[in-house]
Protein backbone atom coordinates (compact mmCIF):
# COMPACT_ATOMS: atom_id res chain seq x y z
CA UNK A 1 0.00 0.00 0.00
CA UNK A 2 2.99 2.29 0.43
CA UNK A 3 3.11 2.89 -3.33
CA UNK A 4 -0.56 3.97 -3.25
CA UNK A 5 0.39 7.06 -1.26
CA UNK A 6 3.70 7.83 -3.00
CA UNK A 7 2.35 10.94 -4.76
CA UNK A 8 0.67 12.33 -1.67
CA UNK A 9 3.71 11.55 0.45
CA UNK A 10 6.01 13.28 -2.05
CA UNK A 11 3.83 16.40 -2.10
CA UNK A 12 3.69 16.51 1.70
CA UNK A 13 7.47 16.26 1.95
CA UNK A 14 8.34 18.80 -0.74
CA UNK A 15 5.66 21.22 0.50
CA UNK A 16 3.71 21.64 -2.71
CA UNK A 17 0.42 22.14 -0.89
CA UNK A 18 1.92 24.95 1.22
CA UNK A 19 1.73 27.45 -1.64
CA UNK A 20 -1.24 29.76 -0.87
CA UNK A 21 -1.96 30.35 -4.57
CA UNK A 22 -2.10 26.59 -5.12
CA UNK A 23 -4.43 26.24 -2.13
CA UNK A 24 -6.83 28.86 -3.53
CA UNK A 25 -6.74 27.19 -6.94
CA UNK A 26 -7.68 23.79 -5.47
CA UNK A 27 -10.46 25.22 -3.33
CA UNK A 28 -11.91 27.14 -6.27
CA UNK A 29 -12.00 23.95 -8.39
CA UNK A 30 -13.72 22.12 -5.55
CA UNK A 31 -16.27 24.90 -5.21
CA UNK A 32 -17.01 24.86 -8.95
CA UNK A 33 -17.51 21.07 -9.04
CA UNK A 34 -19.88 21.11 -6.05
CA UNK A 35 -21.88 24.00 -7.49
CA UNK A 36 -22.12 22.44 -10.96
CA UNK A 37 -23.28 19.07 -9.61
CA UNK A 38 -25.50 20.29 -6.78
CA UNK A 39 -28.64 18.70 -8.22
CA UNK A 40 -27.00 15.30 -8.70
CA UNK A 41 -25.59 15.38 -5.17
CA UNK A 42 -28.94 16.39 -3.69
CA UNK A 43 -30.89 13.69 -5.53
CA UNK A 44 -28.42 10.96 -4.55
CA UNK A 45 -28.56 11.87 -0.86
CA UNK A 46 -32.37 11.99 -0.87
CA UNK A 47 -32.48 8.55 -2.52
CA UNK A 48 -29.96 7.03 -0.10
CA UNK A 49 -31.36 8.38 3.15
CA UNK A 50 -35.02 9.29 2.48
CA UNK A 51 -34.30 12.79 3.72
CA UNK A 52 -36.30 15.77 2.52
CA UNK A 53 -35.10 18.11 -0.18
CA UNK A 54 -34.96 21.05 2.23
CA UNK A 55 -32.82 19.12 4.69
CA UNK A 56 -30.37 18.02 1.99
CA UNK A 57 -30.18 21.53 0.55
CA UNK A 58 -29.23 22.78 4.01
CA UNK A 59 -26.36 20.29 4.16
CA UNK A 60 -25.31 21.23 0.62
CA UNK A 61 -25.33 24.91 1.56
CA UNK A 62 -23.14 24.24 4.60
CA UNK A 63 -20.65 22.30 2.48
CA UNK A 64 -20.38 24.88 -0.31
CA UNK A 65 -20.23 27.73 2.22
CA UNK A 66 -17.43 25.92 4.03
CA UNK A 67 -15.34 25.73 0.82
CA UNK A 68 -16.00 29.40 0.07
CA UNK A 69 -14.95 30.48 3.57
CA UNK A 70 -11.82 28.33 3.40
CA UNK A 71 -10.95 29.98 0.07
CA UNK A 72 -11.39 33.43 1.60
CA UNK A 73 -9.29 32.53 4.65
CA UNK A 74 -6.19 31.89 2.53
CA UNK A 75 -4.28 35.19 2.46
CA UNK A 76 -1.23 35.02 0.14
CA UNK A 77 -0.04 38.48 1.23
CA UNK A 78 0.00 37.53 4.90
CA UNK A 79 1.72 34.22 4.16
CA UNK A 80 4.37 36.06 2.14
CA UNK A 81 4.98 38.45 5.04
CA UNK A 82 5.43 35.56 7.46
CA UNK A 83 7.80 33.82 5.04
CA UNK A 84 10.04 36.88 4.65
CA UNK A 85 9.76 38.22 8.21
CA UNK A 86 13.22 37.02 9.25
CA UNK A 87 14.89 38.52 6.18
CA UNK A 88 13.32 41.86 7.13
CA UNK A 89 14.54 41.57 10.74
CA UNK A 90 11.04 40.95 12.05
CA UNK A 91 9.82 38.25 14.41
CA UNK A 92 7.10 35.83 13.27
CA UNK A 93 5.59 34.47 16.52
CA UNK A 94 2.41 33.33 14.75
CA UNK A 95 4.14 31.29 12.05
CA UNK A 96 2.81 27.75 11.60
CA UNK A 97 3.51 24.84 9.33
CA UNK A 98 1.12 22.16 8.06
CA UNK A 99 0.98 18.70 9.57
CA UNK A 100 1.65 17.08 6.19
CA UNK A 101 -1.06 14.49 5.49
CA UNK A 102 -4.54 14.46 7.04
CA UNK A 103 -6.35 11.11 7.01
CA UNK A 104 -10.12 11.64 7.12
CA UNK A 105 -12.59 8.94 8.16
CA UNK A 106 -15.91 10.55 7.10
CA UNK A 107 -19.09 10.56 9.14
CA UNK A 108 -22.10 8.83 7.61
CA UNK A 109 -25.03 10.93 8.84
CA UNK A 110 -23.89 14.01 6.86
CA UNK A 111 -21.24 12.54 4.59
CA UNK A 112 -21.00 15.57 2.30
CA UNK A 113 -20.70 18.33 4.90
CA UNK A 114 -18.56 16.30 7.29
CA UNK A 115 -16.02 15.38 4.64
CA UNK A 116 -15.94 18.83 3.05
CA UNK A 117 -15.51 20.60 6.41
CA UNK A 118 -12.35 18.59 7.14
CA UNK A 119 -11.06 18.55 3.56
CA UNK A 120 -11.41 22.29 2.87
CA UNK A 121 -9.83 23.31 6.19
CA UNK A 122 -6.95 20.86 5.69
CA UNK A 123 -6.18 22.15 2.18
CA UNK A 124 -6.48 25.80 3.27
CA UNK A 125 -3.72 25.10 5.81
CA UNK A 126 -1.30 23.46 3.37
CA UNK A 127 -1.99 19.75 3.89
CA UNK A 128 -2.49 16.79 1.60
CA UNK A 129 -5.55 14.62 2.27
CA UNK A 130 -6.26 10.89 2.24
CA UNK A 131 -9.91 9.83 2.61
CA UNK A 132 -10.31 6.43 4.25
CA UNK A 133 -13.78 5.51 2.98
CA UNK A 134 -15.97 2.46 3.51
CA UNK A 135 -17.24 0.32 0.68
CA UNK A 136 -20.96 0.85 0.35
CA UNK A 137 -23.87 0.36 -2.03
CA UNK A 138 -25.06 3.92 -1.36
CA UNK A 139 -24.85 6.24 -4.35
CA UNK A 140 -24.06 9.55 -2.66
CA UNK A 141 -20.65 8.68 -1.15
CA UNK A 142 -19.44 7.26 -4.46
CA UNK A 143 -20.65 10.31 -6.38
CA UNK A 144 -19.18 12.81 -3.92
CA UNK A 145 -15.77 11.09 -3.80
CA UNK A 146 -15.59 10.82 -7.59
CA UNK A 147 -16.37 14.54 -7.96
CA UNK A 148 -13.62 15.39 -5.48
CA UNK A 149 -11.15 13.27 -7.39
CA UNK A 150 -12.09 15.13 -10.56
CA UNK A 151 -11.63 18.53 -8.92
CA UNK A 152 -8.46 18.09 -6.86
CA UNK A 153 -4.87 17.45 -7.86
CA UNK A 154 -4.05 13.74 -7.47
CA UNK A 155 -0.73 14.71 -5.89
CA UNK A 156 -2.48 16.11 -2.81
CA UNK A 157 -5.71 14.08 -2.66
CA UNK A 158 -6.50 10.39 -2.83
CA UNK A 159 -9.19 7.94 -1.71
CA UNK A 160 -8.61 4.49 -0.27
CA UNK A 161 -10.94 1.76 0.97
CA UNK A 162 -8.31 0.07 3.12
CA UNK A 163 -7.13 1.03 6.63
CA UNK A 164 -4.38 3.66 6.46
CA UNK A 165 -1.38 3.03 8.70
CA UNK A 166 1.58 5.22 9.61
CA UNK A 167 3.86 2.65 8.00
CA UNK A 168 2.01 3.02 4.71
CA UNK A 169 2.17 6.83 4.76
CA UNK A 170 5.76 7.12 5.98
CA UNK A 171 5.47 10.86 6.65
CA UNK A 172 4.06 13.15 9.32
CA UNK A 173 0.28 12.81 9.52
CA UNK A 174 -2.83 13.27 11.66
CA UNK A 175 -6.12 11.38 11.67
CA UNK A 176 -9.55 13.00 11.67
CA UNK A 177 -12.18 10.51 12.88
CA UNK A 178 -15.57 12.10 12.25
CA UNK A 179 -17.82 9.68 14.11
CA UNK A 180 -17.41 7.19 16.91
CA UNK A 181 -19.72 4.91 18.91
CA UNK A 182 -17.56 5.72 21.95
CA UNK A 183 -18.18 9.45 21.82
CA UNK A 184 -18.86 11.42 24.98
CA UNK A 185 -22.40 11.91 26.26
CA UNK A 186 -24.56 14.83 25.13
CA UNK A 187 -26.94 15.99 27.87
CA UNK A 188 -29.58 18.72 28.23
CA UNK A 189 -30.79 20.35 31.44
CA UNK A 190 -34.19 22.07 31.68
CA UNK A 191 -34.65 24.04 34.90
CA UNK A 192 -37.83 25.37 36.46
CA UNK A 193 -37.51 28.91 35.02
CA UNK A 194 -36.95 27.71 31.43
CA UNK A 195 -39.21 28.53 28.50
CA UNK A 196 -40.69 25.03 28.39
CA UNK A 197 -42.18 25.28 24.90
CA UNK A 198 -38.99 26.56 23.29
CA UNK A 199 -36.87 23.98 25.12
CA UNK A 200 -39.14 21.14 23.97
CA UNK A 201 -39.10 22.38 20.38
CA UNK A 202 -35.30 22.60 20.23
CA UNK A 203 -34.68 19.24 21.91
CA UNK A 204 -37.20 17.27 19.87
CA UNK A 205 -35.86 18.70 16.61
CA UNK A 206 -32.23 18.01 17.59
CA UNK A 207 -32.96 14.44 18.68
CA UNK A 208 -34.99 13.24 15.72
CA UNK A 209 -33.60 15.13 12.72
CA UNK A 210 -31.16 13.36 10.38
CA UNK A 211 -32.75 10.01 11.30
CA UNK A 212 -31.54 10.51 14.87
CA UNK A 213 -27.93 9.90 13.79
CA UNK A 214 -26.38 13.24 14.70
CA UNK A 215 -23.26 13.04 16.86
CA UNK A 216 -24.68 15.89 18.95
CA UNK A 217 -28.30 14.82 19.36
CA UNK A 218 -29.17 14.92 23.10
CA UNK A 219 -28.77 11.49 24.74
CA UNK A 220 -30.48 12.49 27.95
CA UNK A 221 -32.71 15.37 29.08
CA UNK A 222 -32.74 16.23 32.79
CA UNK A 223 -35.90 18.12 33.79
CA UNK A 224 -36.68 19.77 37.09
CA UNK A 225 -39.53 17.86 38.73
CA UNK A 226 -41.51 21.07 39.27
CA UNK A 227 -41.98 21.62 35.53
CA UNK A 228 -41.77 18.05 34.29
CA UNK A 229 -45.51 17.70 33.65
CA UNK A 230 -45.59 20.86 31.51
CA UNK A 231 -42.40 19.86 29.73
CA UNK A 232 -43.71 16.40 28.83
CA UNK A 233 -46.88 17.97 27.49
CA UNK A 234 -44.83 20.33 25.30
CA UNK A 235 -42.55 17.50 24.12
CA UNK A 236 -45.54 15.34 23.11
CA UNK A 237 -46.98 18.28 21.21
CA UNK A 238 -43.73 18.87 19.30
CA UNK A 239 -43.25 15.15 18.69
CA UNK A 240 -46.75 14.89 17.24
CA UNK A 241 -46.05 17.80 14.90
CA UNK A 242 -42.92 16.14 13.55
CA UNK A 243 -43.05 15.90 9.76
CA UNK A 244 -40.64 14.90 6.99
CA UNK A 245 -39.54 18.55 6.95
CA UNK A 246 -37.42 17.79 10.02
CA UNK A 247 -35.33 15.48 7.88
CA UNK A 248 -35.18 11.72 7.86
CA UNK A 249 -38.36 11.30 9.86
CA UNK A 250 -40.50 9.81 7.11
CA UNK A 251 -38.69 6.50 7.04
CA UNK A 252 -38.70 6.20 10.83
CA UNK A 253 -42.47 6.49 11.14
CA UNK A 254 -42.92 3.26 9.14
CA UNK A 255 -40.22 1.37 11.04
CA UNK A 256 -41.07 -1.31 13.59
CA UNK A 257 -41.19 -0.64 17.31
CA UNK A 258 -37.82 -1.14 18.98
CA UNK A 259 -37.38 -4.47 20.77
CA UNK A 260 -35.19 -2.66 23.30
CA UNK A 261 -38.14 -0.47 24.22
CA UNK A 262 -40.26 -3.50 25.02
CA UNK A 263 -37.56 -4.99 27.25
CA UNK A 264 -37.03 -1.76 29.18
CA UNK A 265 -40.74 -1.22 29.79
CA UNK A 266 -41.14 -4.79 31.07
CA UNK A 267 -38.34 -4.16 33.58
CA UNK A 268 -40.29 -1.21 34.92
CA UNK A 269 -37.41 1.24 34.59
CA UNK A 270 -38.88 3.20 31.69
CA UNK A 271 -42.30 4.64 30.85
CA UNK A 272 -43.11 5.22 27.18
CA UNK A 273 -44.63 8.69 26.85
CA UNK A 274 -45.12 8.62 23.09
CA UNK A 275 -44.00 6.35 20.28
CA UNK A 276 -44.01 6.46 16.48
CA UNK A 277 -42.29 3.64 14.62
CA UNK A 278 -38.78 3.26 16.00
CA UNK A 279 -38.84 6.74 17.54
CA UNK A 280 -39.99 7.29 21.10
CA UNK A 281 -40.21 9.70 24.01
CA UNK A 282 -39.35 7.80 27.20
CA UNK A 283 -39.32 8.72 30.88
CA UNK A 284 -36.58 7.02 32.91
CA UNK A 285 -37.84 6.55 36.47
CA UNK A 286 -34.88 4.60 37.91
CA UNK A 287 -31.33 5.93 38.13
CA UNK A 288 -30.00 2.39 37.94
CA UNK A 289 -31.54 1.95 34.49
CA UNK A 290 -29.07 1.02 31.75
CA UNK A 291 -30.65 3.67 29.52
CA UNK A 292 -29.62 6.36 31.96
CA UNK A 293 -26.05 5.13 32.43
CA UNK A 294 -25.30 4.41 28.77
CA UNK A 295 -25.80 6.34 25.56
CA UNK A 296 -28.88 4.87 23.83
CA UNK A 297 -28.29 3.47 20.36
CA UNK A 298 -32.00 3.73 19.52
CA UNK A 299 -33.78 6.89 18.41
CA UNK A 300 -35.20 7.77 21.82
CA UNK A 301 -35.54 11.10 23.59
CA UNK A 302 -34.76 9.97 27.14
CA UNK A 303 -36.08 12.18 29.96
CA UNK A 304 -35.27 11.97 33.67
CA UNK A 305 -36.31 14.01 36.72
CA UNK A 306 -33.98 16.11 38.84
CA UNK A 307 -34.75 17.78 42.15
CA UNK A 308 -32.38 20.74 41.88
CA UNK A 309 -29.48 22.26 40.00
CA UNK A 310 -27.01 20.54 42.30
CA UNK A 311 -28.73 17.22 41.66
CA UNK A 312 -28.30 17.77 37.90
CA UNK A 313 -24.65 18.77 38.29
CA UNK A 314 -23.84 15.71 40.40
CA UNK A 315 -25.57 13.34 38.00
CA UNK A 316 -23.98 14.81 34.87
CA UNK A 317 -20.48 14.83 36.35
CA UNK A 318 -20.89 11.14 37.25
CA UNK A 319 -20.63 10.45 33.50
CA UNK A 320 -17.22 12.13 33.29
CA UNK A 321 -16.53 14.96 30.88
CA UNK A 322 -19.43 15.23 28.43
CA UNK A 323 -19.26 16.26 24.78
CA UNK A 324 -21.94 18.96 24.87
CA UNK A 325 -24.39 20.43 27.37
CA UNK A 326 -27.61 22.21 26.41
CA UNK A 327 -28.97 24.34 29.27
CA UNK A 328 -32.46 25.82 29.21
CA UNK A 329 -32.99 28.27 32.05
CA UNK A 330 -32.49 31.90 33.07
CA UNK A 331 -29.00 33.31 32.54
CA UNK A 332 -27.92 33.52 36.23
CA UNK A 333 -28.98 29.91 36.79
CA UNK A 334 -27.31 28.83 33.54
CA UNK A 335 -24.09 30.51 34.67
CA UNK A 336 -24.08 28.45 37.87
CA UNK A 337 -24.80 25.16 36.10
CA UNK A 338 -22.28 25.73 33.31
CA UNK A 339 -19.62 26.71 35.85
CA UNK A 340 -19.75 23.36 37.64
CA UNK A 341 -20.57 20.88 34.87
CA UNK A 342 -17.53 19.36 33.15
CA UNK A 343 -18.46 19.78 29.48
CA UNK A 344 -16.49 20.30 26.28
CA UNK A 345 -18.98 23.01 25.29
CA UNK A 346 -22.19 24.51 26.68
CA UNK A 347 -25.08 26.20 24.89
CA UNK A 348 -27.73 28.19 26.74
CA UNK A 349 -31.33 28.33 25.47
CA UNK A 350 -30.43 27.11 21.98
CA UNK A 351 -28.84 24.27 20.01
CA UNK A 352 -26.82 25.39 16.96
CA UNK A 353 -28.12 23.75 13.80
CA UNK A 354 -24.56 23.59 12.45
CA UNK A 355 -23.58 21.46 15.45
CA UNK A 356 -26.33 18.93 14.68
CA UNK A 357 -25.00 18.58 11.12
CA UNK A 358 -21.38 18.55 12.29
CA UNK A 359 -19.10 15.54 12.52
CA UNK A 360 -17.51 14.58 15.82
CA UNK A 361 -15.30 17.41 17.06
CA UNK A 362 -11.93 16.38 18.57
CA UNK A 363 -11.87 16.60 22.36
CA UNK A 364 -9.04 19.14 22.40
CA UNK A 365 -10.58 21.48 19.82
CA UNK A 366 -12.59 24.64 20.48
CA UNK A 367 -15.88 24.74 18.54
CA UNK A 368 -16.94 28.09 17.07
CA UNK A 369 -20.68 28.31 16.26
CA UNK A 370 -20.06 31.31 13.99
CA UNK A 371 -17.73 29.36 11.70
CA UNK A 372 -18.99 27.36 8.72
CA UNK A 373 -16.52 24.60 9.60
CA UNK A 374 -16.48 22.82 12.96
CA UNK A 375 -12.68 22.65 12.74
CA UNK A 376 -10.08 25.34 13.31
CA UNK A 377 -6.61 25.64 11.82
CA UNK A 378 -4.83 24.62 15.02
CA UNK A 379 -5.76 20.96 14.38
CA UNK A 380 -4.15 20.98 10.92
CA UNK A 381 -0.98 22.92 11.72
CA UNK A 382 1.96 22.94 14.12
CA UNK A 383 3.30 26.12 15.74
CA UNK A 384 6.61 27.16 14.22
CA UNK A 385 7.46 30.63 15.58
CA UNK A 386 10.56 32.38 14.24
CA UNK A 387 12.49 35.03 16.12
CA UNK A 388 15.38 37.25 15.10
CA UNK A 389 15.30 39.94 17.81
CA UNK A 390 16.48 39.50 21.38
CA UNK A 391 13.97 40.19 24.11
CA UNK A 392 14.46 42.70 26.92
CA UNK A 393 15.03 39.88 29.42
CA UNK A 394 17.66 38.30 27.21
CA UNK A 395 19.50 41.62 26.87
CA UNK A 396 19.45 42.13 30.63
CA UNK A 397 21.09 38.76 31.20
CA UNK A 398 23.34 38.74 28.15
CA UNK A 399 26.47 39.83 30.06
CA UNK A 400 26.24 37.28 32.85
CA UNK A 401 28.35 34.74 31.02
CA UNK A 402 31.15 37.32 30.89
CA UNK A 403 31.41 37.12 34.69
CA UNK A 404 30.14 40.65 35.22
CA UNK A 405 30.19 41.93 38.76
CA UNK A 406 27.52 40.74 41.17
CA UNK A 407 26.22 44.29 41.45
CA UNK A 408 24.25 44.01 38.20
CA UNK A 409 22.76 40.70 39.24
CA UNK A 410 21.82 42.11 42.63
CA UNK A 411 20.07 45.05 40.99
CA UNK A 412 18.09 42.75 38.69
CA UNK A 413 17.17 40.49 41.60
CA UNK A 414 16.10 43.42 43.79
CA UNK A 415 13.91 44.72 40.98
CA UNK A 416 12.26 41.32 40.51
CA UNK A 417 11.65 40.95 44.27
CA UNK A 418 10.05 44.36 44.71
CA UNK A 419 6.61 44.24 46.31
CA UNK A 420 3.75 43.65 43.92
CA UNK A 421 1.08 46.39 43.74
CA UNK A 422 -2.04 45.96 45.85
CA UNK A 423 -5.19 44.81 44.13
CA UNK A 424 -7.66 47.56 43.35
CA UNK A 425 -11.21 46.51 44.03
CA UNK A 426 -14.16 48.19 42.42
CA UNK A 427 -16.24 50.32 44.76
CA UNK A 428 -19.36 49.90 42.68
CA UNK A 429 -21.64 46.93 42.94
CA UNK A 430 -20.75 44.03 40.69
CA UNK A 431 -23.10 41.43 39.27
CA UNK A 432 -23.59 38.40 41.48
CA UNK A 433 -23.99 34.85 40.30
CA UNK A 434 -26.56 32.39 41.58
CA UNK A 435 -24.25 30.97 44.23
CA UNK A 436 -23.18 34.40 45.52
CA UNK A 437 -26.80 35.58 45.53
CA UNK A 438 -27.78 32.56 47.61
CA UNK A 439 -25.13 33.35 50.23
CA UNK A 440 -26.18 37.00 50.35
CA UNK A 441 -29.86 36.08 50.72
CA UNK A 442 -29.05 33.65 53.54
CA UNK A 443 -26.94 36.29 55.32
CA UNK A 444 -29.74 38.85 55.05
CA UNK A 445 -32.24 36.41 56.51
CA UNK A 446 -29.97 35.45 59.43
CA UNK A 447 -28.70 38.90 60.36
CA UNK A 448 -31.97 40.58 59.49
CA UNK A 449 -33.79 38.27 61.88
CA UNK A 450 -31.22 38.87 64.58
CA UNK A 451 -31.46 42.64 64.15
CA UNK A 452 -35.26 42.51 64.33
CA UNK A 453 -35.11 40.45 67.50
CA UNK A 454 -32.63 42.81 69.18
CA UNK A 455 -34.62 45.89 68.24
CA UNK A 456 -37.82 44.32 69.62
CA UNK A 457 -36.04 43.34 72.84
CA UNK A 458 -34.65 46.89 73.23
CA UNK A 459 -38.06 48.43 72.61
CA UNK A 460 -39.86 46.39 75.26
CA UNK A 461 -36.97 46.78 77.73
CA UNK A 462 -37.11 50.55 77.36
CA UNK A 463 -40.88 50.52 77.92
CA UNK A 464 -40.47 48.41 81.04
CA UNK A 465 -37.84 50.77 82.49
CA UNK A 466 -39.97 53.84 81.80
CA UNK A 467 -43.10 52.25 83.28
CA UNK A 468 -41.12 51.37 86.40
Amino acid sequence: MSSTFSQVRGSAIDGRARNPFFQKEQLKKLHLVLSANATKIRDSIVQDHARTEADVKAELWLAVRCVADAYTSVDPKKELQLEHAISEAKDAPDAKEPIGVIVIEPAKHTFLYSLISGLATAIANGNCVVVQAERTLLQSPQLILSLMQQALDKDIFTVTYEPVTDEALRCRSARLVQESPERRRVIATVERDANVQEAAKALVAARFCLCGKSQYAPDLVLVNEWIKKDFLKAVIQEFTLLSPAVGGVGQNRNASRSATLDILTKNGHVDVISCSGNMAIVDINDRQSSMLRQRPMEIFLAIHSITSMDDAITLINSFGRIGAHYVFTARPTAKYIAQFVDAQMTFVDHIPVTLIYSPLIPNDMVFSPSSSSPYNKSYFTLPSPRFTNSTAHSLQLSDLDAQVSLRKVDLLLADAMASLPDMKRRNTLVSRGFFEQGILTGAIMVFGGAAFGLSTFAYYTLRFIRSG
